[in-house]
C-alpha cells in the first residue's frame, strides 16, 4: 500500500542521510590535497577527489531534506488509511441493519415484499410476525351458533373459559390506578403532584453525586464536571425551591404518599419472603426523615398555598407565617445544613465499590469488577 511505500521511503532517506560513504571521499580529498601540495599527484587527480567528495556532501543533503518530503507522504498515507477504516465501520454499521430481527417470538405469517423492491427505515411494513405463545385467534360466528354455545355453559356441558392473567393484572392495575386519584380534585392537582415527586426524586442527586466526589474521586467517567463542589449544593437547593413553590396543597399529598412508600417498604421488609431483600443502610439515610418533616414544616408555614380548595379543614393549607423572600432564605439556609449533613454520613468507600460492582459485574467481562456478593445471599462458587 501506499502507507507501507511511504515508510520505506522514509527507512531509506534515513540511511542515505548517514552518508556512510561521507568520511571515505573527505580523507580520500585530504590527503590528495597533501599529495599535491607535495608535487606527487597531478591537478586531474586532485580535481576528482574534490568532485567525489562535494558529490557525497550533496547526496548526504538531499536525503536530509528528502525524509521531511517523504515524511509528509507517510503521515498523508497513515490520514488516508484511518479514513478507510473509519468509511469501513460505517459501512459494516450499515451492513448490519440489514438483519431484521424481530421483538417477539413467533411465526412469520405474512410477507408484504420480496427481493428488490425498495424499503424506508422505521417506514416500510415487511412482515407480521405472530405470537404462538400467548395465540389469540379472531373470527366471526354466526347467531345459531353462539346460541348453542351458550345453551351448553348454562347447561354444564361446556366450561367457561377463564380470565387470562394478564387480563387479571391488567384489571388490578386500573382499580389500584383509579384509587390512587381519589385525593385529587382536578388531574391538574395530579400533575401537580407528580412534578414535586420528580423533582424530589431528582433532588437526591447532588447529594449522590457530592458524595461520590469524596468516596471515588479518581473514578473513571467519560464526563467530569468542573466546580461541581459548588454546583451540586445550589442544585440542592433549587430543587427544594421548586418543592416549596408547590404550595403546600401538593406538598402534603406528595409527603403522605411518601409515608405510604415507606409503610410499604417497612412491610415487605418485616413480613415479605422475598429472598434477595437488600440490606438498608439506615444511618447513612439518617437525614432523610429531618429533611422531609423540614420541608413539610417549611412548606406549611409558608406562602404558597391554594387556601381556596378545602376551606372547613384549614391543616390542608399553608398558613403564611413566613414573609415571603425571608421563605427563599429559610430554604437556603436547611437544604445546605441537610447536605452537609448527608454528605458527612455518606457510605464507607468500600460499601460503594460493592454496590457499584453488584450492577456493573459481568462474568462475561474480563476486568468488569469483583463478584458482587449479597449480605444475605450465598453466590453460587462464593461464599458469603
Amino acid at each position: 500500500s501506499s502507507a507501507r511505500s511511504a515508510a520505506a521511503a522514509v527507512e531509506f532517506d534515513k540511511v542515505a542521510a548517514e552518508a556512510p560513504d561521507l568520511p571515505m571521499f573527505e580523507h580520500s580529498y585530504h590527503r590528495a590535497s597533501e599529495m599535491e601540495k607535495d608535487g606527487v599527484l597531478s591537478q586531474q587527480a586532485m580535481d576528482d577527489a574534490h568532485q567525489k567528495y562535494l558529490s557525497a556532501i550533496n547526496t548526504r543533503d538531499k536525503a536530509v531534506a528528502q525524509i521531511a518530503v517523504d515524511s509528509a507522504k507517510l503521515h498523508q498515507s497513515e490520514a488516508q488509511v484511518q479514513q478507510s477504516q473509519a468509511s469501513l465501520k460505517q459501512l459494516e454499521e450499515q451492513l448490519s441493519y440489514t438483519t431484521v430481527t424481530s421483538p417477539i417470538d413467533g411465526h412469520i405469517s405474512r410477507y408484504y415484499l420480496t427481493v428488490g423492491n425498495l424499503v424506508n427505515q422505521d417506514v416500510t411494513q415487511l412482515t407480521t410476525v405472530v405470537s404462538m405463545d400467548p395465540i389469540y385467534v379472531y373470527f366471526d360466528m354466526d347467531e345459531p351458533t353462539l346460541l348453542a354455545i351458550k345453551r351448553a355453559i348454562n347447561e354444564g356441558k361446556m366450561i367457561r373459559p377463564k380470565a387470562s392473567p394478564e387480563s387479571v393484572s391488567n384489571l388490578g392495575a386500573s382499580l389500584l390506578g383509579l384509587l390512587f386519584l381519589l385525593p385529587f380534585p382536578s388531574w391538574s392537582a395530579l400533575v401537580g403532584v407528580v412534578t414535586s415527586a420528580s423533582v424530589l426524586m431528582y433532588a437526591g442527586a447532588p447529594l449522590a453525586f457530592g458524595a461520590l466526589r469524596l468516596q471515588l474521586p479518581d473514578l473513571a467517567r467519560p464526563f467530569k464536571l468542573a466546580g461541581g463542589s459548588v454546583i451540586a449544593p445550589i442544585s440542592f437547593i433549587g430543587a427544594n425551591f421548586i418543592i416549596y413553590w408547590s404550595g403546600w396543597n401538593v406538598d402534603w399529598k406528595l409527603f403522605c404518599l411518601i409515608a405510604l412508600g415507606f409503610a410499604i417498604l417497612w412491610a415487605s421488609m418485616t413480613f415479605g419472603n422475598n429472598p434477595n431483600k437488600p440490606k438498608l443502610d439506615w444511618y447513612s439515610a439518617m437525614w432523610l426523615w429531618p429533611y422531609l418533616v423540614g420541608m413539610a414544616i417549611i412548606s406549611y408555614l409558608g406562602q404558597f398555598n391554594e387556601p381556596y380548595l378545602l376551606p372547613n379543614h384549614p391543616i390542608l393549607f399553608g398558613i403564611g407565617h413566613i414573609p415571603l423572600y425571608w421563605d427563599l432564605g429559610v430554604i437556603t439556609i436547611f437544604s445546605l445544613v441537610i447536605y452537609y449533613w448527608a454528605i458527612s454520613l455518606r457510605l464507607p468507600v468500600e460499601k460503594v465499590k460493592e454496590y457499584i460492582s453488584a450492577v456493573t459485574y459481568d462474568p462475561q467481562t474480563e476486568g468488569s469488577g469483583p463478584p458482587p456478593v449479597h449480605p444475605r445471599v450465598q453466590e453460587p462458587g462464593f461464599s458469603s
